[in-house]
């Protein structure tokens, strides 16, 4: 049995070399895989029944170089940040432009402030911004007023 992780099929029939106890396999590839080693585990089944499982490495490369970058030209939108701290509210300002939302960045930011203001947090890290972030892109708010507005008819 091979590991699903990079293989299409998860049994494969091995051929034996020869008279000898080495046997080839031919592993149809997933078309996602990285190229690097890979630790995987291969379980054997005897014809007497026995199972063994051992740990083998399989080093994948690729003859396909990756492009160092691609633009997808539907998505690309000039946005500006429009101040030194507005770097999340821009790339926020892109991805509600893409679905006909209209926010501003320093309306954003302000609803940012407000729910870190309003959870009394002193620093914030990446997974409690996260969450904050999460939180001011589901509503339907494009100003802080709505925004608190909003919050009020949840609590």
């Amino acid at each position: 049995m091979f590991p699903a992780v990079i293989s299409q099929k998860e049994i494969l029939i091995g051929d034996r070399i020869g008279e000898s106890k080495i046997f080839s396999f031919l592993v149809p590839l997933k078309n996602n895989n990285v190229k690097g080693m890979y630790c995987v585990p291969l379980k054997v089944t005897f014809k007497s029944g026995l199972e063994k499982i051992e740990p083998i490495i399989i080093g994948l490369s690729s003859n396909n170089l990756l492009p160092s970058s691609f633009k997808l030209n539907h998505l690309y939108r000039n946005i500006q940040q429009s101040d030194y701290y507005n770097s999340g509210a821009a790339i926020a300002e892109f991805l509600f432009s893409i679905y006909g939302k209209d926010m501003k960045q320093d309306e954003f930011r302000k609803i940012i402030d407000y729910i870190k203001e309003r959870s009394k947090w002193k620093d914030a890290d990446f997974q409690t911004w996260r969450l904050v972030l999460k939180r001011a892109l589901s509503s339907p708010a494009t100003t802080l007023e709505e925004f608190i507005i909003n919050e009020e008819g949840i609590e």
